[in-house]
């Protein structure tokens, strides 16, 4: 319930905020949300223009679906995640051409302390982390028929690359529309190959100047590995944003990003839509040079990481 306050507080707070144009891009990281290509969608390029943006991302993520809990399944996520992502898209007579390279490790981590100081600062709930060892790599997934388990520290890569078109200067509602490729490596936690939509909507004017901005999408992949037979080869995501010029090289940003479940399960690790919070910091260094530091927290218990921290980098040519 005191996590509900304090989330709630936050989204009133951010119907004071004006809009700041800087894009949040932030991914859930869990093991079991990484089936399916979820694009990060930049601010759209100016005309005849390009951008290039880094990010790393650390994600810490706790839950235990017991056996007793779910008639026929056990998923355990215990670990640390690890993000790299390079982005560029380039703007040329309203089309839109852009790539995403990510890289994502498992790992055992060692925040799970610091987690548990986080929790008990916001009266968020710690699920007994307590109780179980620290610094812990255990992802897996019982049933009847599949047995997986990732214990050990692996990292795979994915490339997407997408066609887009810029649409501001003919529609008032959609600034965007992309459709992409994606594509990854020797994983059995995602598809060798996804295909995605999205739409990316123009800011919105609401009351006394405040504005706001989403995009929705959906992603079709290839059912790949020993938990073929419970993917869902159709994903739907959006996102809705928030901002806050605070001061003229400074924004605040706020985001609140999900999807729908990448698994048919019980479990609310596989089985339940993700949701989550974020919010960052966006400095512009100089013109066409900016900086980010980004913080991520799950309101969908279980389907996303406890606590994702993010650093960024962009750099816009013109």
């Amino acid at each position: 319930m005191n996590s509900f306050r304090f989330i709630s507080v936050v989204l009133f707070f951010l119907c004071q905020l004006t809009w700041a144009d800087s894009r949040l891009c932030v991914s859930n990281n869990s093991p079991f949300h990484q089936f399916h290509f979820i694009p990060c969608l930049p601010s759209v390029a100016e005309s005849d223009s390009y951008q290039l943006v880094l990010s790393s991302e650390r994600s810490n993520i706790f839950y235990y679906d017991e056996e007793s809990l779910l008639s026929n399944e056990q998923a355990v996520v215990d670990g640390e995640i690890n993000r790299q992502r390079l982005q560029i898209e380039k703007q040329v007579s309203g089309f839109l051409l852009g790539a995403e390279i990510t890289q994502v490790e498992f790992a055992a981590g060692n925040w799970d302390s610091t987690i548990e100081d986080w929790h008990g600062a916001f009266d968020f709930v710690n699920w007994e982390r307590e109780d179980y060892p620290q610094n812990h790599l255990q992802y897996s997934y019982q049933s009847e028929n599949v047995n997986l388990t990732i214990s050990e520290r692996q990292s795979t890569t994915r490339n997407s690359y997408y066609l887009g078109y810029a649409l501001d200067e003919y529609n008032q509602w959609l600034k965007a529309i992309r459709l992409g490729y994606a594509k990854s490596h020797h994983s059995q936690l995602m598809s060798p190959s996804s295909t995605w939509l999205s739409l990316q909507s123009s800011s919105y004017r609401l009351e006394a100047g405040h504005l706001l901005q989403a995009s929705v999408g959906l992603s079709y992949s290839e059912t790949n590995g020993v938990l073929a037979e419970i993917q869902n080869q159709w994903v739907y995501f959006g996102s809705v944003s928030y901002g806050y010029r605070f001061f003229n090289s400074v924004d605040l940003v706020m985001q609140m990003n999900g999807s729908s479940a990448h698994y048919k399960s019980e479990s609310a690790i596989l089985g339940k839509p993700s949701s989550q919070l974020s919010g960052a910091i966006f400095w512009q260094v100089s013109r066409g040079n900016e900086l980010s530091f980004g913080l991520v927290e799950d309101i969908q218990i279980g389907a996303s990481p406890d606590l994702t921290l993010q650093i960024g980098y962009r750099y816009r040519s013109n």
